[in-house]
């Protein structure tokens, strides 16, 4: 979920679009999207207050980083996710 102006409405939205289709939503990642942006601890707080799941992760921004730069990040919390996706 995106950690700049705008995003925290587009993050509970989709957050509540889960949960109205009787999924469960197991956990989401903040990503800064914006070098600039100067809230991102404020907007973190806001989604966790909100958003029943756990926040997985959070990351910089990082214009240069890949897909094997955030699958190593959220590797070690693996487990965690393993017990909240089986109730």
């Amino acid at each position: 979920m995106g950690l700049r102006l705008g995003c925290l409405n587009h993050a509970l939205l989709t957050a509540e679009s889960i949960e109205r289709r009787g999924l469960r939503l197991c956990g989401w990642v903040g990503n800064s999207a914006d070098a600039e942006f100067t809230r991102r601890e404020e907007n973190i707080s806001a989604l966790e207050a909100r958003i029943a799941a756990p926040c997985i992760g959070t990351f910089a921004y990082s214009p240069g980083a890949g897909a094997d730069d955030v699958s190593k990040a959220l590797l070690p919390r693996l487990p965690e996710l393993d017990a909240v996706a089986d109730p």
